[in-house]
């Protein structure tokens, strides 16, 4: 019996022995569910030269009204000078910008000299406008300009500032305009005088038989765009020929008619007394003298001169 007992105890301890050494040898947190392993960022490729898009340059361009703003400012004559009108008749001076591979192209022409009639004198300059905003001048043709106030023909009366270079990619700015020129005023409208010229000098040999007669000279101005001082031969009036003179007396009546020569001047034969005189519009010319009331004296002899003066329009 008591052997028996030894060996159960025995039995009991080696049991309880397995069992500590099997809770020593379990993992900790055994009962626990274990954590989701977290997957490795994914790399990104890099970008291939392939796939960059590279911007794409355009030229600077400039607007043809800056193109004429800067030429414009090269030369104070060009003040006040607008861009060409096909429709217009009469137009002294313009500027014309057409477009051109290397830029723009700007022909800037100034007439003078009944330009009504188609312009007598004209002269024109050509630049080039780049892309950039350079400028230059490629040809200059045409009549002498007339001097203007000391300046000698063809000449700029100032000193012109370049235009400023423009940096690729930026906008154009118009160059500042020059002072303009003064130009010659419209003058007021008066009566003219039955002596525009020398009363005491006829313009015509006066017969002593056959009057009394009516001598004059018919002339049309002005004759240049602008004023000068002292006033230049070159720019006088010039005579108008061919242009008609009627002679009417108190009634209306026409009792004379001539025309005026080569040399603008004109000797009819009038009763003496009270008469108007008359001048037809002329071709070309703009403005018709208004009519003249002249006292004629009597005497075969006698005489009085009365000009007439016409307008060429030119400002």
């Amino acid at each position: 019996m008591r052997i028996r007992s030894r060996s159960a105890a025995f039995a009991s301890r080696v049991a309880l022995l397995g069992l500590l050494l099997a809770a020593c040898s379990a993992p900790a947190g055994a009962g626990s569910a274990a954590p989701t392993p977290i997957a490795a960022p994914t790399a990104t490729a890099a970008p291939t030269a392939s796939s960059v898009r590279t911007p794409t340059l355009t030229p600077s361009f400039i607007a043809a009204a800056d193109v004429a703003a800067i030429v414009l400012a090269q030369d104070p004559r060009f003040a006040g000078i607008v861009a060409r009108d096909p429709g217009m008749v009469g137009q002294g001076s313009w500027y014309e910008v057409t477009p051109d591979a290397a830029g723009w192209r700007v022909t800037v022409m100034v007439g003078w000299g009944d330009c009504p009639a188609g312009c007598i004198n004209r002269h024109t300059w050509e630049y080039l406008v780049g892309f950039d905003g350079a400028v230059s001048k490629t040809g200059e043709t045409g009549d002498q300009l007339p001097a203007a106030s000391g300046t000698p023909p063809g000449e700029p009366a100032a000193s012109v500032q370049p235009a400023p270079s423009l940096t690729p990619g930026a906008s154009a700015r118009p160059a500042p305009t020059a002072p303009p020129v003064p130009t010659r005023q419209p003058a007021p409208s008066v009566t003219p005088s039955p002596t525009g010229g020398d009363p005491d000098v006829p313009p015509v040999p006066v017969p002593s038989q056959g009057g009394p007669w009516l001598v004059g000279v018919a002339t049309a101005g002005p004759v240049c765009p602008v004023e000068r001082n002292p006033p230049d031969p070159a720019c006088a009036p010039r005579p108008v020929v061919g242009a008609t003179i009627v002679v009417l007396d108190n009634s209306g009546r026409e009792v004379a008619r001539t025309t005026t020569g080569a040399d603008g001047t004109y000797r009819v034969a009038v009763p003496a007394g009270n008469v108007r005189v008359e001048a037809a519009p002329v071709a070309g010319l703009m403005g018709t003298p208004a009519p003249i009331d002249a006292v004629v004296p009597a005497g075969p002899g006698a005489w009085l001169r009365v000009d007439l003066a016409y307008d060429t329009g030119i400002r």
